[in-house]
């Protein structure tokens, strides 16, 4: 038998205090509520852990973009990257349900298990979920989670943990469609009717939860004698509740609309002006439904909550609000439609966060629609930007997002601007054969050599040091990493495509900015800026610019930079720039009238023409290939 020396002993004992707790106390769930939301920093190297959770392999903080919202609306600032080589286990004195709220990319995943049982594996979609793993248990359990099932991490923002005694309760108490306020700790019932309704034989909907399976008194009830006492039970344990119901004493003056909606969109309002302005796709004015919420339940209206009105034939619908005690109030709803080009824009939650202000404020000049990153990639991509005139990639979509990846598609369909270099990965857009990179803390800024900066997208922008950095942020904090991203390579682009870099990391290293304009009404720019710990509220007057220029740049279908001779080229009027063929609003545009060939998504030759302008609107919607001898092939869609 060999010997423990004591070296040996403290040794053990040191990995042991390291990974594992001496003892553990399950956590009651209803001393602190019912619920508990645990994130990064309540269980941390600089928090103790609490006594009712043992880990192996404390994580690191992460701060990027895999950042979730809580059940609770608490966007995290840091999250647990569970690897296989991490585990939590948590201990509860009864638990009904664990809620893991976590960004976790596709091939990757948690595993957990409940008392040492089977242990189940969470997959991960690309995007932020909350994971409901349901525990139902009375009696003192053990929860272990660890990452699943490779070694690159698990974003993990929150744990969240749930409760609820289960004894006899009443849950709702409703009366005439109005809902009672019930104090589950005082068990009291407690409602205002409006003024003249009869207390004297009222009906009251009761719905019991907890264990409860029956309650008393039931039918008509007399309120004008005082509260009554209703009683919930499941058989064995009666828990009262005292209910008190009265009616007000005056007529209600209640008259307003608080919040409207015209064909499912939510109005603005100004004073009693409700307004909605519609993207050109979804013109022209029609008979669009119009919803609203009254703040009164006496609260009369002249036009029924639902109903369709016919905005065509007259744009502005007027609505009177009538009170309980005959005062009014009028309302206006005017929906409008844009003449302006439509930007769809995939974000991470399908909408402009807190950051985005700036970013927002440079394409002003457009009709924004936030587009949902979907962790599930649309069964069409063409039909999902079928409406817009320019898509735009959001960095905080994850490069692994699967909407985000299958957006590669409509290169050189649609004209393209993303942020975000991190999709050129193997197993995304599979472009670079190695990882792109991202600037070191308080850096900010790239190379543009002198030739380029002729290029459309810097106009009114400025130059420093030798006269080619270009600083995209100002007063960026000095702890703020991944201000720029660039691409390490573009070695597996597409041979359908041509590359031209436009800045570098370093004027030497990393495509930080680059175009691809094989088809010039469908140009694409990289420009590789992160938003990670809201980088994107620092934009200074240079990266609006770009930004700007950029748009009005990529939406100009006769205009490209010529990379030969550092200038720009309008097609129609420059007949040797080999670019100059390109499809536009129904035409092939063939100013030298050259053979051209157009193929089908099948690779199918269907039409064949030397014409100037070749019309393709008898061909059916979908993708097409267009060919000559004289330029790289290029995809439009109609």
């Amino acid at each position: 038998m060999k010997k423990i020396t004591f070296l040996g002993v403290i040794m053990l004992l040191s990995l042991f205090s390291f990974s594992v707790k001496a003892q553990t106390t399950p956590l009651d769930l209803t001393t602190v509520g019912g619920s508990i939301t645990m994130g990064y920093y309540d269980i941390s190297a600089t928090a103790p852990v609490p006594s009712w959770i043992t880990i192996v392999g404390l994580p690191g903080a992460d701060t990027k973009d895999a950042l979730c919202f809580s059940p609770a609306v608490v966007k995290a600032t840091a999250t647990f990257a569970m690897t296989t080589s991490v585990s939590f286990t948590f201990y509860l004195a009864k638990c009904d349900k664990m809620d893991i709220t976590a960004n976790i990319a596709v091939g990757r995943g948690l595993a957990y298990s409940i008392n040492g049982g089977t242990s189940v594996i969470l997959n991960g979609t690309g995007a932020c979920n909350d994971f409901i793993v349901p525990v139902n248990s009375e009696v003192p359990c053990t929860i272990k989670v660890t990452g699943s099932p490779s070694t690159k991490s698990a974003y993990t923002s929150f744990f969240t943990f749930t409760y609820a005694p289960k004894a006899p309760t009443i849950s709702a108490f409703q009366i005439n469609g109005n809902n009672a306020t019930i104090d589950q700790t005082g068990k009291t019932i407690s409602l205002q009717l409006p003024y003249g309704t009869d207390l004297t034989a009222l009906t009251p909907v009761v719905t019991l939860g907890g264990t409860a399976t029956s309650f008393t008194p039931a039918g008509v009830q007399n309120f004008t004698t005082g509260p009554i006492t209703y009683t919930a039970t499941d058989g064995t344990t009666q828990v009262p509740y005292i209910a008190t119901i009265t009616a007000k004493s005056a007529p209600d003056t209640l008259k307003s609309i608080t919040s409207l909606t015209i064909n499912g969109k939510k109005a603005t309002s100004i004073g009693n002006a409700f307004t909605f302005d519609f993207p050109s796709f979804m013109g022209p004015l029609a008979s669009w439904p119009v919803a609203f919420t009254l703040n009164g339940a006496t609260a009369t209206a002249s036009f029924t909550s639902g109903a369709n009105y016919d905005f065509s034939a007259n744009n502005t619908l007027s609505i009177t609000v009538t009170a309980q005690d005959g005062s009014s109030r009028i309302y206006t709803v005017t929906p409008t439609v844009s003449t302006k080009k439509n930007i769809g824009m995939l974000t991470l939650n399908g909408q402009a966060e807190t950051y985005d202000n700036v970013l927002a404020s440079a394409f002003s000049n457009y009709y924004v629609t936030y587009l949902l990153a979907a962790a599930t990639a649309p069964t069409d991509i063409n039909a999902f930007y079928k409406n817009f005139d320019l898509i735009v990639l959001h960095a905080n979509v994850s490069g692994t997002n699967a909407t985000g990846v299958a957006t590669s598609a409509m290169v050189g369909v649609k004209p393209m601007l993303n942020l975000k270099a991190f999709f050129y990965n193997s197993g995304r857009w599979a472009w670079s054969t190695a990882a792109p990179i991202s600037s070191a803390a308080g850096l900010g800024s790239a190379d543009v050599s002198t030739s380029l900066q002729s290029h459309p997208i810097f106009k009114n922008v400025s130059f420093t040091g030798a006269g080619t950095t270009l600083s995209y942020y100002d007063n960026l904090p000095v702890a703020n990493v991944n201000g720029t991203q660039w691409a390490s390579d573009l070695a597996t682009l597409p041979s359908t495509f041509t590359s031209n870099t436009i800045a570098t990391n370093d004027g030497t290293l990393g495509i930080q900015a680059h175009e691809i304009q094989n088809n010039i009404a469908a140009k694409y720019l990289l420009i590789g800026l992160s938003m990670e710990n809201n980088n994107y509220a620092y934009f200074n007057a240079n990266t609006v610019n770009i930004l700007q220029n950029a748009a009005a740049y990529l939406l100009d279908p006769n205009t490209h930079y010529n990379f030969t001779t550092n200038s720009i080229t309008t097609s129609l009027t420059n007949l040797n720039d080999k670019n100059q063929i390109y499809y536009s609003n129904g035409l092939i545009y063939n100013p030298n009238q050259q053979s051209i060939a157009i193929f089908n998504a099948n690779g199918m030759k269907i039409k064949y023409s030397k014409d100037k302008n070749i019309d393709t609107q008898s061909l059916a919607k979908g993708v097409y290939i267009v060919q000559s001898d004289n330029i790289k092939a290029f995809k439009f869609i109609k």
